[in-house]
């Protein structure tokens, strides 16, 4: 869903629908308009810190930025160590996994619940001292655009 933004005539909200009844709102800015002028101007802008790249329309946007990301959420939902389910859920599972085949380190990709457009490696560590033995790091749904490259 398309929509004007808080943010001023310059920008239009992008609701992304991640998961049902899960959405992700992307911000758009409209640059090359003149004063006066209706519509969005000539080029859109992701307002992504690590967006560069105009748009043309909203077509390309859908093309190029959403669409891209609806195909890398289709591959991690399918991904065979792919569990949805609570937090508590997959890390139970894992401890269960771990007493059956103590020789293996289970992991499991899941649902970040509070960030719309994230999924979570989770994994038990080998040190069985540790304080923490779950292990998490956050993958984020990003399209393949261009980027400036830096160090």
């Amino acid at each position: 869903m398309v929509r004007p933004s808080s943010k001023g005539s310059n920008s239009l909200t992008i609701t992304w629908a991640f998961q049902e009844n899960w959405f992700k709102h992307i911000r758009v800015e409209g640059k090359g308009k003149h004063p006066g002028d209706l519509g969005l101007g000539s080029e859109l802008v992701v307002a992504e810190p690590d967006m560069a790249e105009p748009f043309s329309d909203l077509d390309e946007i859908y093309s190029r930025y959403i669409d891209p990301m609806n195909d890398y959420v289709s591959a991690m939902v399918t991904h065979k160590n792919f569990l949805s389910g609570s937090v508590e859920d997959v890390e139970a599972t894992m401890q269960a996994q771990l007493r059956e085949r103590p020789d293996r380190i289970p992991y499991y990709i899941r649902f970040e619940p509070t960030l719309p457009g994230f999924f979570v490696l989770t994994w038990l560590s080998v040190n069985q001292h540790s304080s923490n033995p779950v292990k998490k790091d956050l993958i984020q749904i990003r399209p393949n655009v261009r980027r400036p490259f830096s160090f």
